[in-house]
Order: C-alpha cells, then structure tokens, then sequence
C-alpha cells in the first residue's frame, strides 16, 4: 500500500461494513484528515480567546481575567463540540455534517435557513479577526495604513488560498505549520514573564463581582471555533464521525493556551496599564512593549499574532464557504469559499463606529446561533433513531 493521496471514488463505506473506514483503502486517509482539522479549530478558538480574553475580558474581570477567559472559552468551546459531535453520529448507517443533521431533522427549508443563520455567524466572526488583524498592523507594522485596506488584503490572501486549495488544503497548510507557531508562541510566553509580577493577579476576584461576571459572556462565545467540525463527514468521505477527542482536544488546548496568553498579560501589565490602554490590539502588545532590548522578539511576537489571527479567520470562513456549498447541495467548493470571501468585503468596510458594537457585544449570540440549533436537533435525531431500530 503506498501513501499517495486517493483518487475520488464513489463508494460510499459504510460503518460496520466491509473495510475500515478510510477513502479507497487508505486508512491514514482519515485520521490525517481530523488531526488536521482538529489543528485548524484549536488555532480558532485560541485566536478567539486570545482576542476576547486580552479585549473585552481584560478591560471588564482585569486581575481575574485569566481564570474568567479559560473557564469561559473551553465551557463554550465544549458546549459547541459536544451537540455537534452528537449530530455527526446520529444519522445511523453514516456520519452526518452540521447541515445535513439540521435539513433531516427540521426539514429542508428550516435546516436551510438554519444553517444560512450559522453560516453568517461564521462569516461574522471571520470579519471581526480581520478587522482586529488590520488594527494591529496599523498600530504597529504600517502607521500610515488603513484598517479596511489592510483588512481587504488579508481576504484577497485567504480568499486565494481557499478558492484554490479548498478546505482541505488551507488546514493542512495550517498543519504542517503547527511546529513553526508552537515555537514562536512558547518564545513569546518566556519572554513576557520578564515582566511577570503575582501582585497584578490581586484582587483574585477583579475590581467587582459584577463586572467580573459581566466578562464570561465574552468568554463563552470565545468557543465557537469548534463548530468548523461539524464538516468533517463532508471532507474525509468516512461512514464514520470524528472520535469525540478530535474535538475535545481541540477546545481543552486552545482555551488553555487562550488563558495562559491572558495570564501573562495578567502578571505583566498592572491594572493601571489595562485601564489606559483602550484598544485591544494596544493590550495584545503591552506584555512586551516595555521590555529593553527586545526588538527581534517584539517582531516575532507581532508575526505569530498576526498568523493566529489569520489562521481564526480563514477557517471560520472556510466553514462559512462549506456551509453554503451544503446548503446549494453542490460539491464545487472553490465557488462556495469565492462567495464566502465576497458576501465578507461589505463587513470589513462598514465604520469602526458601527462594526465593533455588533462584532463584541454580539459575541456571545453568534456562539448561540452556532450551538443551539445542534442542541435542538441532537434530540431529535436520537428519538427517531431509536424508533428505527425498535422497529428493526
């Protein structure tokens, strides 16, 4: 057996029949496929938590953010997989995607609207990390530059990669770059205890009760990132869902790297330095802003950020992309992400003014819009699957 990549076929396998469950008898076909895009969503709930949790989160909970942010991303992240995972292995005989559980359980036009819903969640939060990427190149790569152009060319370079690599390409890309990121983000945690004090972390419970609890919302929509899973019968051509660590991993590590990142901002910038710093692209930086010396790992630091936040955003717009092509019933993807990318340009050029109310105060509601209608139809779908085979 050699390891070239299988040709499209259409045998469908089938669970509990014939061989494993792999594409034209190539077993690793599959696995390789769901560690590639387990990689690709812990990379997008970690851009989430990181954003919210050095944003929102920091400026509400201050010394508490980092326990608020970890709790809260991976409860939502997990709150996300776990009724997504639950669709996938409903369907009986093969795996269901997000969008086919939703149009057998609720029938065509309500599962179509429904996943049209998730769909603009998706492309949402891929303007919002543009948006945020574009404010942190301003701030500190290109002074002179301008939010929407940076934004517009960071989707021409996804909406490139998408169109012509698919969804499957973009996540092995992201892959086999896993080593690279893993580096770099442990280079810049080193270099921001530099600065660490355990006396920023006092009060435990933040400012006020009040205001640290008004922060979990923030947190909990932070999760959404796992939902991008939900595809994967789509992408790998397996009878079989994703094993539930695929995205378990994925949601533990990407919240646990979300609040170690929001625990070094904790330990190296005093409250006074949250409050004044008023924008979340300026609190991503302050951990090593003040540091002598360090220009190179300023750099560094600012390069994996910005792939971070790249990596968020063009898999939510994958997802976004893989969801119209389910609802259009087509398998041509690159047309899918081609209008993904384009339904995204408006998003990105409305004001500042307007564009982040909706993009932080609704954070939490898109979470809810990608996690409820699985909550709704995972119910469902047992009920009827346990009536098959009572009748069985």
């Amino acid at each position: 057996m050699t390891n070239k990549r299988p040709v499209p076929s259409k045998i469908r396998v089938r669970a509990g029949d014939g061989p494993l469950p792999s594409v034209d008898g190539h077993p690793g076909w599959v696995a390789d496929e769901n560690a590639s895009w387990g990689w690709t969503a812990l990379l997008t709930v970690f851009a989430f938590g990181l954003v919210m949790g050095t944003g929102m989160v920091l400026s509400r909970a201050r010394s508490a953010a980092w326990w608020v942010n970890t709790l809260g991303t991976l409860v939502g992240a997990m709150l996300t997989w776990l009724p997504v995972w639950g669709v996938m292995r409903a369907g009986g005989e093969r795996a269901l995607t997000y969008d086919e559980a939703l149009c057998l359980a609720l029938g065509a036009p309500a599962g179509a609207l429904l996943s049209l819903a998730s769909a603009v969640a998706l492309l949402v939060n891929a303007a919002y990390l543009l948006t945020v990427l574009a404010s942190f190149v301003r701030l500190y790569v290109i002074e002179q530059a301008s939010d929407s152009r940076v934004a517009l060319i960071a989707l021409l370079t996804l909406g490139l990669m998408l169109c012509r690599c698919r969804a499957r390409g973009f996540s092995r890309g992201m892959q086999a770059l896993r080593f690279v990121m893993g580096g770099m983000l442990a280079v810049s945690a080193l270099l921001m205890l530099l600065n660490a004090s355990t006396l920023n972390l006092v009060p435990i419970l933040g400012k006020s009760v009040g205001e640290t609890l008004s922060a979990a919302p923030f947190a909990l929509g932070s999760g959404a990132g796992a939902a991008i899973l939900g595809m994967l019968p789509r992408l790998t051509g397996s009878a079989k869902p994703p094993r539930f660590g695929v995205g378990c991993r994925a949601a533990v590590a990407g919240a646990l790297l979300a609040g170690a990142f929001t625990l070094l901002a904790n330990l190296s910038v005093a409250p006074q330095g949250v409050e004044n710093a008023a924008a979340g692209g300026i609190r991503m930086m302050l951990a090593i802003e003040y540091l002598p010396k360090a220009q190179f790992f300023r750099v560094l630091y600012q390069f994996v950020l910005m792939l971070v936040l790249l990596a968020g955003a063009g898999a939510s717009l994958a997802g976004c992309g893989m969801l119209l092509a389910g609802v259009w019933r087509t398998k041509k993807q690159g047309r899918a992400m081609l209008c993904a990318c384009l339904l995204c340009v408006p998003v990105i050029f409305c004001p500042d003014d307007r564009l982040y109310p909706v993009f932080e105060r609704g954070h939490a509601l898109r979470a809810l819009a990608l996690a409820l209608p699985a909550w709704i139809v995972w119910p469902i779908l047992e009920i009827r699957g346990r009536k098959r085979r009572a009748q069985r």
